[in-house]
């Protein structure tokens, strides 16, 4: 248990940071501020699809905040990711001009190892869900460190559902060769 003395010099702190914070403009900075990035999504709040038998995909664990395929383990494994979009100040579209992946896939432009993410739309009255354009594929960089690639989206609805679906490929067994970090959105410079 904290002493007393320690435990308020610790609030206070805290409360100071806070107020400078907000003394030096909102809370929430707009998208001209992070460089036009209006939505990010962490690897870690991803859920990861089950087999298609109904159990669980054992494969890829999360390590460091990314998902990673587990030492000796190879194959394929999805995740879906997904994405906050309360953008209402854009009007009748989603307000979102471009979807990057952060990753790293050690081979490059081998297919050794590979990720992929495709955005996907639900609207209120479809019977199913709707891939967008915007499809990445790792493997077409020859990066074989950390790395992000973008690519233009199509426009969508404000008023629908969006995800993204991931997809890792490993065929070697050591851990870490295919890495995925998260997805950013850049917004549209015409909405």
């Amino acid at each position: 248990m904290l002493s007393n003395t320690r435990a308020s010099f610790l609030l206070a702190g805290s409360l100071a940071g806070m107020c400078v914070l907000l003394q030096s403009g909102d809370a929430v900075a707009d998208a001209d501020t992070i460089g036009n990035i209006v939505e990010n999504v962490p690897a870690s709040a991803c859920s990861v699809v089950p087999l298609s038998d109904g159990s669980p995909d054992t494969k890829i664990t999360l390590s460091n905040g990314s998902w990673v395929f587990r030492s000796g383990v190879t194959g394929t494994s999805h995740l879906w990711c997904p994405v906050h979009t309360n953008h209402a100040e854009q009007g009748d579209f989603l307000g979102f001009g471009k979807m990057r992946l952060w990753y790293k896939d050690t081979d490059g432009s081998v297919y050794g190892a590979n990720l992929t993410a495709s955005l996907w739309e639900r609207q209120p009255t479809a019977a199913a869900h709707s891939q967008l354009g915007g499809y990445l594929n790792s493997s077409t960089d020859a990066s074989t460190g950390n790395n992000l690639i973008e690519t233009s989206i199509d426009e969508g609805a404000v008023d629908a559902l969006y995800y993204v679906y991931i997809t890792m490929y490993q065929t070697n067994g050591v851990p870490g060769l295919a890495q995925f970090n998260g997805i950013d959105f850049e917004a549209d410079p015409n909405p």
